[in-house]
């Protein structure tokens, strides 16, 4: 069982390490891929009828903020205010999921080399369905923010594509760790062979 990247000997941390790259290249060609205009009216498939916008009651072990990464979203980007604050580098996901089945969910993928600094935020909310091991995400709001120091058509800001990201699938599931905390593991399209360890923000 891999440790988390705080307690991982440096024996494991190259394993970490790889499974931190894979994810970022699954991020970051999910986030290229979905760039656009968003589309202001979206049907929401996940509303039954009875104004909860839920088909069923939302797992109560989910409820609440999960990061993955080792830098915070929300000191990058305060999407209460639209602030903009910091330059951070690394990578990391948050996913903050409400008991009546709402959801947020920030991606940061920031990189440097020697001058070149290159920042992408993606910002997205609107409601997920839980069916069994995947979650289901139908987003009602998105934007996305770009920043590159080179190349200035690289840096933008513009809503996110978020009519191309109805029913988005992730894998889930809860593991005891070696560290003795219990992670939430969470795989890009449903895909659980290499899962992102999210720790739960207290």
């Amino acid at each position: 069982m891999p440790a988390s990247p705080a307690t991982a000997p440096a024996v494991r941390r190259g394993r970490i390490t790889r499974r931190a790259l894979a994810t970022t290249s699954i991020l970051l060609a999910t986030v290229l891929g979905a760039c656009g205009t968003e589309v202001n009216a979206v049907t929401d498939p996940t509303d039954n009828g009875n104004g909860d916008g839920n088909t069923s009651a939302f797992p109560a072990e989910l409820v609440g903020t999960w990061v993955y990464g080792v830098i915070s979203p929300t000191n990058f980007y305060d999407a209460y205010t639209g602030a903009w604050v910091s330059n951070a580098y690394g990578t990391s996901v948050l996913f903050e999921f409400g008991a009546n089945g709402t959801y947020m969910q920030s991606i940061l993928i920031a990189t440097s080399a020697y001058s070149y600094r290159s920042q992408v935020f993606v910002y997205n909310e609107g409601k997920a369905v839980v069916d069994g091991s995947t979650i289901k995400v139908y987003p009602t709001k998105g934007t996305l923010r770009a920043r590159d120091n080179c190349v200035a058509a690289n840096s933008y800001d513009r809503p996110d594509n978020i009519a191309a990201k109805q029913g988005s699938v992730y894998g889930w599931t809860f593991k005891l760790h070696d560290d003795g905390k219990t992670y939430l593991l969470i795989g890009v399209n449903g895909d659980m062979s290499n899962p992102s360890y999210f720790r739960h923000s207290q």
